[in-house]
């Protein structure tokens, strides 16, 4: 017998030995916690309708289910949680709201120097030689 209660409905399947013979049935029910048996099935003739052999498993079920008859979770991935991304100026907040860290902004001129000495000694990334303006935006931003 195997229960499974980590989908939706539970899922209960085992083995029920058929009356007379030396038969075995493949019995599976669904059961909703809200609505009791949602679907069942069984391997045996009549087994699209109901029949004994799932009432027996349900009994069996009900009297027996134990830690080993559920489905192991230790090799269940958990689902990937989502971080919510911080800005670092929300974790750290300035003591001064008027505080620079330079005495006065940089000037257009002194950027493009900055950009052009650190370009000509072989430091900067590809990208800001691709797109010169956009170098000069983001270091605008930085100094001012």
């Amino acid at each position: 017998m195997l229960f499974d209660a980590e989908v939706s409905p539970a899922l209960l399947r085992g083995e029920v030995a058929a009356s007379m013979k030396k038969k075995m049935y493949a019995v599976e029910i669904s059961y909703d916690l809200d609505d009791g048996i949602v679907c069942a099935k069984c391997s045996c003739p009549r087994g699209l309708a109901v029949c004994h052999h799932m009432a027996a498993l349900c009994i069996h079920a009900h009297h027996n289910i134990s830690v080993t008859d559920k489905t192991c979770l230790w090799s269940k991935r958990k689902p990937a949680e989502t971080e919510q991304v911080t800005k670092i100026s929300d974790i750290y907040k300035p003591k001064y709201s008027g505080f620079k860290a330079a005495q006065r902004s940089a000037t257009e001129s002194e950027i493009v120097t900055l950009i052009q000495s650190i370009d000509h000694q072989g430091k900067v990334e590809e990208t800001c030689r691709l797109d010169f303006q956009l170098c000069l935006e983001c270091l605008g931003l930085f100094f001012r």
